[in-house]
């Protein structure tokens, strides 16, 4: 299960991250905080985001559900990122990372998604 900060909005994603010959990352990110820009055909600039969830043992080439925090929004317009909408992961002048939204926006709300800690 995807664990988020229930305070934050984000997005589900599917992401692959770009292996560092084919100009990517030298290292895999790894857990919660990694923080690149995101950027889509919907904005006219690259937004704060903090990446979620990446779990250890990901490789470079791998589909890897994440949540993304959209670190400004409401405050900044995010765009119509929803299901569908493809996205890319910047640092600097690179493409660290591509991928496709899984949800709509999910605005943070106190009662926001959360590890079960039921049991």
């Amino acid at each position: 299960m995807l664990i988020t900060d229930s305070a934050m909005s984000y997005v589900l994603a599917d992401v692959i991250f770009v292996p560092y010959g084919e100009g990517g990352r030298i290292v895999m990110p790894v857990g919660s905080g990694y923080a690149p820009y995101l950027r889509s055909q919907f904005m006219s600039e690259d937004l704060a985001v903090r990446i979620n969830n990446i779990p250890a043992g990901a490789q470079f080439g791998q589909v890897i559900r994440v949540a993304i925090e959209l670190t400004y929004y409401p405050a900044i317009d995010y765009g119509p990122l929803a299901e569908g909408v493809t996205i890319y992961l910047i640092e600097g002048p690179k493409v660290v990372a591509r991928g496709n939204c899984r949800s709509s926006i999910i605005a943070g709300l106190k009662s926001g998604p959360q590890e079960d800690r039921k049991g």
